[in-house]
């Protein structure tokens, strides 16, 4: 059901919310830490509900020691997130989306293996254009 009061979002805006879910995806399997932290508002707040180890991660400081936690867990090398099935709707404060997320790891010489099944909700805003 749409909201009357929810901001509208054009194709431009549909892109670009999409290219923030992939920069997420790509920047947490490579270690990038400045391109995760770049996906987030300073004021961020990361809720990770994972069997690993859950918790709350607030503002870029917090999720660069996510970021760091997250690469030393051991089967951090050769992680693959794969986010599909996503969908963008306007809410006043901007953008919600969901999607699912399946998490390949690999093992050793053979082949990938499905670590993960979940899915992803996001509150996005623009922040400086972006």
């Amino acid at each position: 059901m749409s909201d009357s009061r929810a901001m509208t979002l054009t194709a431009a805006d549909r892109i670009e919310i999409h290219e923030v879910l992939a920069r997420y995806a790509w920047s947490l399997d490579t270690g990038d830490e400045d391109g995760f932290i770049s996906c987030f508002t300073p004021d961020a707040e990361l809720a990770w509900e994972a069997f690993q180890e859950p918790g709350t991660w607030r503002g870029h400081e917090a999720l660069r020691r996510f970021i760091a936690w997250f690469r030393a867990q051991p089967q951090s090398a050769g992680r693959q997130h794969h986010v599909s099935n996503i969908i963008v709707e306007p809410v006043p404060q901007g953008a919600r989306a969901r999607s699912y997320v399946l998490v390949a790891l690999a093992v050793g010489d053979g082949p990938h293996r499905l670590h993960v099944m979940g899915y992803y909700e996001d509150e996005l805003v623009r922040d400086g254009g972006t």
